[in-house]
């Protein structure tokens, strides 16, 4: 053996491993387990719980607003379809430049109160999409 080694071996304290040391560090472990476990579900709790008042507050003005859009696609969709088959690329030209104009109007009809709801309720959508597909996806952390 290498004298260095030989000398850091010799050096090395020669008492015995605690009896109880693989105890405390399983109950430690648990601990800190049970910590983060709760944590996570007081994160998907209070998740649920914005993601309800959001959709509340979102309620109504989004019944007025799909009675309007369903209205209108009614309205639009035997001609739009004609056209789409007809000319598609003009067709949808004009149906992204209608939707970019549409989504100003939804904003202001919302109102400040609705936008940040809009915005509240993106939040748990994103994170429930995310324990949903939790392991689920090629490539993302289980």
């Amino acid at each position: 053996m290498d004298d260095s080694l030989e000398t850091i071996l010799t050096d090395l304290p020669g008492e015995a491993m605690p009896v109880d040391l693989p105890a405390r560090v399983r109950a430690r472990l648990a601990s800190v387990r049970r910590g983060e476990a709760r944590a996570r579900t007081g994160l998907r709790v209070a998740t649920l719980a914005v993601g309800i008042v959001s959709g509340v507050v979102l309620w109504p003005p989004f019944a007025t607003l799909a009675d309007g859009v369903l209205r209108s696609v009614q309205e639009a969709a035997a001609p739009m379809v004609s056209s789409l088959v007809a000319d598609p690329g003009p067709t949808l030209w004009q149906l992204a430049e209608g939707v970019l104009a549409w989504g100003p109007q939804v904003s202001v009809g919302l109102g400040t109160t609705g936008m940040i709801a809009l915005v509240a309720f993106a939040a748990p959508a994103f994170f429930g999409l995310i324990w949903t597909l939790g392991g689920r996806v090629e490539g993302t952390p289980a």
